[in-house]
């Protein structure tokens, strides 16, 4: 395994964080329904 470019340092990416937020956001909508 060859070590990750600098830009590719973080373990996953922008749409990752979105799913992320998106995921929180509606376990925070769950939450407070």
């Amino acid at each position: 395994m060859t070590s990750p470019a600098p830009e590719q340092a973080v373990p996953f990416g922008e749409s990752d964080w979105e799913a992320l937020r998106a995921a929180a956001r509606d376990a925070m909508s769950r939450a407070y329904a």
